[in-house]
Protein backbone atom coordinates (compact mmCIF):
# COMPACT_ATOMS: atom_id res chain seq x y z
CA UNK A 1 0.00 0.00 0.00
CA UNK A 2 1.39 3.38 -1.00
CA UNK A 3 1.61 6.28 1.45
CA UNK A 4 -1.22 8.07 -0.36
CA UNK A 5 -3.45 5.00 -0.20
CA UNK A 6 -2.64 4.59 3.48
CA UNK A 7 -3.60 8.20 4.21
CA UNK A 8 -6.85 7.88 2.25
CA UNK A 9 -7.76 4.66 4.08
CA UNK A 10 -6.92 6.14 7.48
CA UNK A 11 -8.95 9.24 6.65
CA UNK A 12 -11.98 7.16 5.64
CA UNK A 13 -11.77 5.13 8.85
CA UNK A 14 -11.51 8.25 11.00
CA UNK A 15 -14.40 9.91 9.16
CA UNK A 16 -16.57 6.79 9.55
CA UNK A 17 -15.75 6.62 13.26
CA UNK A 18 -16.81 10.24 13.75
CA UNK A 19 -20.09 9.63 11.87
CA UNK A 20 -20.86 6.57 14.02
CA UNK A 21 -20.17 8.47 17.25
CA UNK A 22 -22.35 11.40 16.17
CA UNK A 23 -25.19 9.09 15.12
CA UNK A 24 -25.02 7.30 18.46
CA UNK A 25 -25.26 10.62 20.25
CA UNK A 26 -28.05 11.74 17.91
CA UNK A 27 -30.28 8.73 18.41
CA UNK A 28 -29.42 7.67 21.96
CA UNK A 29 -29.68 10.02 24.92
CA UNK A 30 -27.67 9.33 28.04
CA UNK A 31 -29.09 9.82 31.52
CA UNK A 32 -27.64 12.49 33.80
CA UNK A 33 -27.40 11.75 37.53
CA UNK A 34 -27.43 14.69 39.93
CA UNK A 35 -27.09 14.78 43.72
CA UNK A 36 -28.67 17.91 45.17
CA UNK A 37 -27.61 19.98 48.15
CA UNK A 38 -30.90 19.21 49.96
CA UNK A 39 -30.05 15.49 49.94
CA UNK A 40 -32.19 14.60 46.95
CA UNK A 41 -31.16 12.67 43.84
CA UNK A 42 -32.26 13.42 40.26
CA UNK A 43 -31.85 11.36 37.08
CA UNK A 44 -32.68 13.21 33.85
CA UNK A 45 -33.20 11.15 30.69
CA UNK A 46 -33.89 13.18 27.54
CA UNK A 47 -35.64 11.33 24.69
CA UNK A 48 -33.87 10.35 21.49
CA UNK A 49 -34.65 12.29 18.33
CA UNK A 50 -37.17 9.66 17.22
CA UNK A 51 -38.96 9.29 20.56
CA UNK A 52 -39.63 12.87 21.66
CA UNK A 53 -43.31 11.96 22.09
CA UNK A 54 -42.21 9.97 25.15
CA UNK A 55 -41.03 13.20 26.77
CA UNK A 56 -38.13 13.90 29.08
CA UNK A 57 -38.13 11.59 32.11
CA UNK A 58 -37.03 13.07 35.43
CA UNK A 59 -36.67 10.59 38.29
CA UNK A 60 -36.53 12.32 41.66
CA UNK A 61 -35.71 10.65 44.96
CA UNK A 62 -36.09 13.13 47.83
CA UNK A 63 -33.99 12.77 50.94
CA UNK A 64 -37.08 11.77 52.91
CA UNK A 65 -39.33 9.65 50.72
CA UNK A 66 -39.62 7.27 47.80
CA UNK A 67 -38.50 7.95 44.24
CA UNK A 68 -40.99 8.95 41.58
CA UNK A 69 -40.88 9.59 37.83
CA UNK A 70 -42.15 12.73 36.12
CA UNK A 71 -42.39 13.30 32.37
CA UNK A 72 -42.13 16.72 30.73
CA UNK A 73 -42.76 17.79 27.17
CA UNK A 74 -39.64 17.70 24.99
CA UNK A 75 -40.31 18.98 21.50
CA UNK A 76 -38.67 17.48 18.42
CA UNK A 77 -35.90 19.25 16.52
CA UNK A 78 -38.39 19.35 13.65
CA UNK A 79 -40.93 21.43 15.63
CA UNK A 80 -41.11 25.18 15.04
CA UNK A 81 -41.16 25.94 18.76
CA UNK A 82 -38.74 24.65 21.39
CA UNK A 83 -39.79 23.17 24.69
CA UNK A 84 -37.75 21.20 27.22
CA UNK A 85 -36.57 21.23 30.85
CA UNK A 86 -33.47 23.40 31.15
CA UNK A 87 -32.29 23.24 34.75
CA UNK A 88 -33.10 21.55 38.07
CA UNK A 89 -32.47 23.09 41.48
CA UNK A 90 -33.22 22.03 45.06
CA UNK A 91 -35.61 23.87 47.32
CA UNK A 92 -33.46 25.00 50.23
CA UNK A 93 -35.95 24.59 53.08
CA UNK A 94 -37.51 21.19 52.21
CA UNK A 95 -37.51 18.21 49.82
CA UNK A 96 -39.06 20.22 46.98
CA UNK A 97 -37.59 20.46 43.49
CA UNK A 98 -37.55 23.45 41.14
CA UNK A 99 -37.49 22.82 37.40
CA UNK A 100 -36.76 25.66 35.00
CA UNK A 101 -38.46 24.97 31.67
CA UNK A 102 -37.46 26.47 28.34
CA UNK A 103 -40.74 27.37 26.61
CA UNK A 104 -39.04 28.81 23.51
CA UNK A 105 -39.87 32.52 23.84
CA UNK A 106 -39.67 32.55 27.64
CA UNK A 107 -38.86 30.37 30.62
CA UNK A 108 -41.34 28.81 33.02
CA UNK A 109 -40.66 27.67 36.57
CA UNK A 110 -42.40 24.75 38.25
CA UNK A 111 -42.21 23.56 41.83
CA UNK A 112 -42.49 19.86 42.68
CA UNK A 113 -43.78 18.86 46.13
CA UNK A 114 -42.99 15.15 46.74
CA UNK A 115 -45.00 15.15 49.98
CA UNK A 116 -48.32 15.73 48.18
CA UNK A 117 -50.10 13.63 45.52
CA UNK A 118 -50.66 14.84 41.97
CA UNK A 119 -53.09 17.74 41.64
CA UNK A 120 -55.29 18.60 38.67
CA UNK A 121 -54.13 21.81 37.02
CA UNK A 122 -56.32 24.81 36.37
CA UNK A 123 -57.72 24.81 32.83
CA UNK A 124 -55.74 27.92 31.87
CA UNK A 125 -52.43 26.78 33.40
CA UNK A 126 -49.43 26.22 31.12
CA UNK A 127 -48.67 23.14 33.24
CA UNK A 128 -51.30 21.27 31.20
CA UNK A 129 -49.04 21.69 28.20
CA UNK A 130 -45.59 20.91 29.60
CA UNK A 131 -46.29 18.30 32.33
CA UNK A 132 -47.14 14.92 30.80
CA UNK A 133 -47.17 12.86 34.00
CA UNK A 134 -46.27 13.09 37.68
CA UNK A 135 -47.03 11.18 40.88
CA UNK A 136 -46.67 14.39 42.89
CA UNK A 137 -48.11 17.84 43.24
CA UNK A 138 -46.70 20.33 40.74
CA UNK A 139 -47.36 24.06 40.90
CA UNK A 140 -46.37 27.13 38.96
CA UNK A 141 -43.38 28.83 40.55
CA UNK A 142 -44.12 31.71 42.91
CA UNK A 143 -42.21 34.99 43.04
CA UNK A 144 -40.25 33.52 45.96
CA UNK A 145 -39.36 30.47 43.85
CA UNK A 146 -38.12 32.70 41.02
CA UNK A 147 -35.97 34.65 43.48
CA UNK A 148 -34.61 31.40 44.91
CA UNK A 149 -33.62 29.93 41.54
CA UNK A 150 -32.15 33.30 40.50
CA UNK A 151 -29.94 33.39 43.59
CA UNK A 152 -29.01 29.73 43.12
CA UNK A 153 -27.95 30.28 39.50
CA UNK A 154 -25.76 33.23 40.49
CA UNK A 155 -23.93 31.42 43.28
CA UNK A 156 -23.80 27.71 42.43
CA UNK A 157 -20.26 26.47 41.61
CA UNK A 158 -19.64 25.87 37.90
CA UNK A 159 -19.08 22.14 38.32
CA UNK A 160 -22.44 21.77 40.08
CA UNK A 161 -24.12 23.97 37.49
CA UNK A 162 -22.78 21.78 34.67
CA UNK A 163 -24.36 18.72 36.29
CA UNK A 164 -27.77 20.33 36.85
CA UNK A 165 -28.07 22.01 33.45
CA UNK A 166 -30.04 19.80 31.06
CA UNK A 167 -28.40 18.54 27.86
CA UNK A 168 -29.32 20.27 24.61
CA UNK A 169 -27.05 18.28 22.28
CA UNK A 170 -25.32 14.97 23.04
CA UNK A 171 -22.66 13.89 20.54
CA UNK A 172 -21.71 10.72 22.36
CA UNK A 173 -18.17 11.87 23.12
CA UNK A 174 -19.42 15.04 24.78
CA UNK A 175 -22.60 16.91 25.62
CA UNK A 176 -23.68 20.51 25.35
CA UNK A 177 -26.03 22.08 27.86
CA UNK A 178 -27.66 25.37 28.79
CA UNK A 179 -25.26 28.12 29.85
CA UNK A 180 -25.45 30.11 33.08
CA UNK A 181 -25.84 33.56 31.47
CA UNK A 182 -28.56 32.25 29.18
CA UNK A 183 -30.56 30.92 32.12
CA UNK A 184 -30.00 34.02 34.25
CA UNK A 185 -31.35 36.15 31.42
CA UNK A 186 -34.38 33.88 31.12
CA UNK A 187 -35.03 33.95 34.86
CA UNK A 188 -34.82 37.74 34.93
CA UNK A 189 -37.38 37.89 32.13
CA UNK A 190 -39.59 35.42 34.01
CA UNK A 191 -39.46 37.54 37.16
CA UNK A 192 -40.43 40.63 35.18
CA UNK A 193 -43.32 38.81 33.53
CA UNK A 194 -44.62 37.56 36.89
CA UNK A 195 -44.31 41.07 38.34
CA UNK A 196 -46.35 42.51 35.45
CA UNK A 197 -49.06 39.88 35.90
CA UNK A 198 -49.25 40.66 39.62
CA UNK A 199 -49.43 44.40 38.95
CA UNK A 200 -52.24 43.93 36.43
CA UNK A 201 -54.14 41.78 38.93
CA UNK A 202 -53.72 44.42 41.64
CA UNK A 203 -54.89 47.16 39.26
CA UNK A 204 -57.94 45.10 38.38
CA UNK A 205 -58.78 44.67 42.07
CA UNK A 206 -58.42 48.40 42.69
CA UNK A 207 -60.66 49.32 39.75
CA UNK A 208 -63.25 46.82 40.97
CA UNK A 209 -63.23 48.38 44.44
CA UNK A 210 -63.76 51.88 43.01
Amino acid sequence: MTRKQYLVTAGCIAYSAVIVVVLIGFFIRRSIDVRLSNGGFVRITPPSVWSTCNGCRIVYRPKNGKAGTMTFLWTSVFDLEDGQPAFVAPVAENDGLLILYDADYNYRLVRVDPTEPFNKFADDSYLNYIVQSSPWKIEEGTSHDWEEVHSYLRTVPQRTFNQQAVTTVDLGFGRFHYQREELLSGVKQGEQMLSEVKREADDAKQSHVH
